[in-house]
């Protein structure tokens, strides 16, 4: 096997800015556990295992995260947010 490629299951690591990792914990937490949240539907998925990993990232961010637990929030996801906005001038992925 090349050098270049990594073996089935090795651990790959990420980096996110805070504000990016709770701005992803919120989106992954309300698409997992709102009820009533709007969520992508199966057809937005190629395979189940898709959605195994994206609910793996939620469990390590909660792991992560400190923010999800204090009394400001949402004060401080709306700041979070407030910040990545100068980055993005899109309003979907395709823009």
């Amino acid at each position: 096997m090349s050098e270049d490629i990594q073996a089935p299951g090795e651990d790959v690591q990420l980096c996110l800015t805070s504000d990016q990792a709770l701005v992803l914990f919120e989106l992954l937490f309300r698409w997992s556990e709102e009820k009533h949240a709007p969520t992508p539907g199966p057809e937005m998925f190629d395979s189940p295992a898709e959605c195994s990993v994206l609910h793996t990232i939620l469990g390590q961010l909660e792991s992560a995260l400190v923010e999800p637990f204090q009394l400001e929030y949402l004060e401080l996801l709306n700041r979070a947010r407030e910040r990545l906005l100068v980055r993005w001038s899109g309003k979907t992925l395709r823009s």
